[in-house]
């Protein structure tokens, strides 16, 4: 006979607090406030209902860089590698035609590195607009009323330029 459990009731609303950040730097800061007062990372949230905010994935300084990395690397090895096999196919000593590949790889490496750095210039441009729009919103789920003081003082510290107590009820 199998063990039943019981689940603990659904709440029958959840309280918010919904704050709008100048800047994405302002909102990281909120977030490292929040983690630090003990709020766990499941309980924030950017609404999806902001435009632009789905288009990808939550990314950090560190994954950016990292996937700059994967694709300067990538990039080296397809050319090392394509080099090696046609230096291989003409029958040609493989060293200087490797050496040349190695180049060829680094420097396509370098276009990918620009190309991604251009890339966050147009995302850092994207935030700006947002900020400016006012879009940068990031949502704290309170467990109990006493939360919200602490998520207000968060906010204001880390430069919030207002926010909102949400009710969202289950019916």
């Amino acid at each position: 006979m199998a063990d039943q459990t019981t689940s603990p009731p659904l709440a029958a609303s959840v309280l918010e607090l919904q704050g709008v950040f100048p800047s994405e730097t302002a909102l990281r800061d909120a977030v490292a406030r929040l983690s630090l007062a003990g709020f766990d990372r499941a309980e924030l949230s950017v609404p999806s209902g902001v435009a632009g905010m789905d288009a990808a994935p939550p990314q950090t300084e560190v994954d950016q860089r990292q996937a700059r990395t994967l694709g300067t690397s990538m990039a080296a090895s397809s050319g090392a590698m394509v080099g090696a096999g046609l230096a291989a196919a003409a029958g040609i000593a493989v060293a200087p035609i490797a050496a040349a590949a190695v180049v060829g790889g680094l420097a396509a490496g370098a276009i990918a590195g620009a190309a991604a750095s251009g890339a966050k210039s147009a995302e850092d441009a994207s935030e700006q607009q947002r900020a400016a729009a006012g879009q940068l919103i990031l949502t704290v789920r309170l467990r109990d009323r006493a939360q919200q003081g602490e998520v207000e003082r968060a906010f204001k510290e880390a430069g919030a330029t207002r926010w909102d107590a949400v009710e969202r009820r289950a019916d």
